[in-house]
Order: structure tokens, then C-alpha cells, then sequence
């Protein structure tokens, strides 16, 4: 199984696209996104969620 490369993903980010990068779930991602201690950097715009994918990758690696 191939890893798609960060190249490949705009620097903002969908919650599909975030699930997609991280490699979860679209459902997991929403939940990541809920929880109240996960301090994912999610902003909302127009009503849909927008993460920046290099604080997603920062998120990640300080878990």
C-alpha cells in the first residue's frame, strides 16, 4: 500500500482530504475534530472545517 505524498494535498485541507493524509477514517477525522482534548488546528469557513496540512502534520507529531 502506497502513502500518497504530501506534495499531492493543497496546504489547506478538507476533513476528507485531512482523514486522506493522515490515513483514517472521514468518520474518525470528525471525531478528532469533536473531541475536546485533541486541540486538532481546525477553523471553520463558510460553515465547512479547514486544516492547515503542515499544523496537522506538527498536531501529529507532538502526540
Amino acid at each position: 500500500m502506497s502513502t500518497p505524498s504530501s506534495s499531492s494535498f493543497p496546504d489547506i485541507l478538507n476533513v476528507e482530504q485531512a482523514a486522506e493524509y493522515l490515513g483514517i477514517s472521514k468518520l474518525s477525522m470528525y471525531k478528532l475534530i469533536r473531541a475536546r482534548d485533541s486541540a486538532i488546528p481546525v477553523k471553520r469557513v463558510a460553515g465547512a472545517f479547514k486544516i492547515s496540512r503542515r499544523q496537522l502534520l506538527e498536531w501529529f507529531e507532538s502526540l
